[in-house]
């Protein structure tokens, strides 16, 4: 199963919230974010969601990348 974690790209400011869990999180950056969406997964088949505050999706970014 993927487990997929959901980080919102503010419009306005340097601001990344993670959605889900016991609440939503706030990151100064994207890598922040991401590093802890993947310390938080207890696999390798994960992956972070990138939206905008309007919902829309920019980017999928999987945990594994096969080489």
């Amino acid at each position: 199963m993927v487990t997929e974690f959901h980080i919102v790209a503010s419009n306005y400011d340097t601001c990344f919230t993670m959605e889900g869990g016991a609440g939503p999180l706030e990151f100064s950056s994207l890598f922040e974010a991401a590093r802890h969406a993947r310390s938080a997964c207890d696999s390798d088949n994960g992956l972070v969601v990138i939206s905008d505050e309007s919902g829309t999706s920019l980017n999928r970014i999987p945990f594994n990348i096969a080489c």
